[in-house]
């Protein structure tokens, strides 16, 4: 039975999927299952007992909690109490989610056993502190580490359950996530109901999932591609596995045991088992859909997943966090049909009902397969930064015909049909003069036997008129004096590494992509 997604807003596709799929499971966390009917319960139980507690219904929720039943409970909860929800984690610090709360204005902020000490140096920071909500942690113990209006588990077991759920509309606020700014402030993104279900409508019809799948959540609530698990499943009345950080270095036992029929990670997961030599033959034969996004995704990895996961279609996805989780993707074929571009598979073709534009910097369309910036308009699109009005400026601007497009700061052009991610813009480097891409040059190390990944910064780091140029390279028996003659051959002199450093693996950020600032801070 394949359920077709008819809501307008996320709170009414969940309670239509509730009547449709009651006991079905809906996640499987902490070593158990939760159906439908237990995930309602709990949210609204939460949601009675956070809106008895306040003058006024909340406008804006925080959730500080690893993947538990706190978090996934919480953002149901929210939704009942027809409020927004924004993903906080310990990874940010102290002092970035401070001002999370401070700038979103939370009301509420639900917190699980583990983050409670974080929290208690967050509130520190905070003028006024929101309600603290505590659904796992007795009285007593809060008493101790919170100087704030709190709700404890006693306070849940009181059954202040919600009647009926507060009404949303279309183009209210679902959720809001934060991303870094370039003046070292967090950027707010909200993203609407209406843009949410877009994107949901229109991957259903894709994927056609029904309550006999089981999707993997490798992302932490901060990170949008979680949204793409928790409400596809939600949508289509299926259960959500989550995975815990330590279980993506081998998620092989859990995929088995637990019927795993959609994967979607970060590329670096897969790069890390292909590195490993894990990716063996049909290890991963339940899978139906192996989808990734976040990052390049390399021909050489894609190809190793699919060898592993033979029953599964491979899918590169691609979309700034401001375009709701992904606008475009690319299917994985037969590389004898397809040149691609440095190695790195195509991010493909735009999203039905939006719109592409590839501009230079004067915003004039490029020629065809001529590099530009990528810019997108349609349905995904955010209204605009959270209280930002000259992030907002910058980064949109208008057509002739009035279409509103968004500016992705990512370098791609557009072959055979098919769009190619180049690389970020504000990753180009000008050495001597010369402009370069960086990922030009790490492809060419990528061919070098051993090699398994490579990332390639400007001398000095923080440099856009750099002197040279630093690789770090993750590879077995690696001779660098032969790689540095090999790409002085393939590479004008200004291109070759002037340092070349081998290390066991790459820094990963809090979304589990490479970090380049980790990296630079090495030099």
């Amino acid at each position: 039975m394949q359920i077709q997604i008819q809501a307008q807003t996320l709170q009414e596709m969940f309670l239509n999927t509730v009547d449709l799929a009651l006991d079905k499971p809906a996640l499987y966390v902490d070593l158990r299952h939760y159906t439908y009917g237990e995930l309602l319960y709990l949210a609204k139980v939460w949601g009675g007992c956070v809106i008895n507690a306040l003058p006024n219904e909340p406008n804006r929720v925080g959730i500080l909690a690893s993947r538990n039943i706190t978090s996934y409970a919480a953002v149901v909860a929210t939704l009942l109490m027809g409020a927004s929800f924004v993903p906080l984690s310990v990874k940010q610090g102290t002092d970035r989610v401070a001002t999370i709360v401070h700038e979103a204005e939370l009301d509420v902020i639900f917190v699980d056993r583990s983050s409670l000490p974080f929290l208690k140096t967050v509130c520190q920071k905070l003028k006024n502190s929101p309600l603290i909500v505590c659904p796992d942690i007795d009285r007593n113990e809060l008493s101790s580490h919170i100087n704030a209006t709190f709700l404890s588990r006693e306070d849940m077991l009181s059954r202040h359950q919600l009647e009926q759920p507060i009404k949303l509309s279309p183009d209210d606020v679902a959720y809001i996530l934060f991303t870094s700014g370039s003046t070292g402030k967090p950027k707010g993104v909200p993203i609407l109901h209406r843009n949410v279900l877009y994107f949901l409508s229109l991957n259903q019809q894709r994927y056609q999932l029904t309550p006999d799948d089981r999707l993997s959540q490798t992302f932490d609530l901060t990170f949008d591609l979680a949204m793409f698990d928790l409400f596809m499943a939600w949508g289509a009345g299926a259960c959500v596995c989550s995975f815990q950080p330590i279980q993506l270095l081998s998620p092989f036992k859990i995929i088995r045991e637990q019927h795993v029929t959609v994967w979607f990670s970060v590329p670096s997961v897969a790069h890390l088992l292909q590195r490993k030599g894990l990716l063996r033959p049909s290890s991963l034969a339940s899978l139906k859909w192996s989808l990734f996004c976040g990052e390049p995704l390399t021909f050489k990895t894609a190809e190793a997943w699919k060898l592993a996961a033979p029953n599964s279609i491979v899918e590169n996805l691609y979309g700034p966090t401001e375009l709701t989780l992904a606008c475009s993707v690319y299917r994985l074929r037969d590389r004898d049909n397809y040149s691609y571009d440095q190695d790195i598979l195509p991010i493909g073709q735009i999203y039905s009902g939006l719109k592409a534009l590839i501009v230079d910097a004067e915003l004039n369309p490029v020629k065809p397969e001529e590099p530009g910036e990528l810019c997108v308009s349609g349905p995904q699109t955010f209204p605009g930064y959270l209280k930002d009005e000259a992030s907002t400026k910058k980064n949109f601007f208008e057509t002739a015909d009035k279409t509103k497009y968004f500016r992705t700061g990512d370098l791609v052009r557009s072959i055979e049909g098919n769009i190619s991610f180049l690389g970020r813009i504000d990753h180009q480097i000008k050495v001597m003069g010369y402009r370069i891409e960086p990922q030009e040059i790490e492809f060419h190390i990528r061919q070098f036997p051993g090699v398994h990944e490579a990332i390639v910064v400007p001398y000095p780091p923080e440099a856009r008129m750099a002197e040279s140029l630093t690789a770090f390279i993750v590879g077995n028996n690696i001779n660098v004096a032969e790689m540095t003659r090999m790409l002085s051959i393939q590479l004008p002199s200004y291109m070759v590494p002037k340092n070349i450093n081998l290390v066991d693996e790459m820094p990963l950020n809090n979304n589990g992509k490479i970090d380049r600032v980790k990296l630079k801070n090495r030099m």
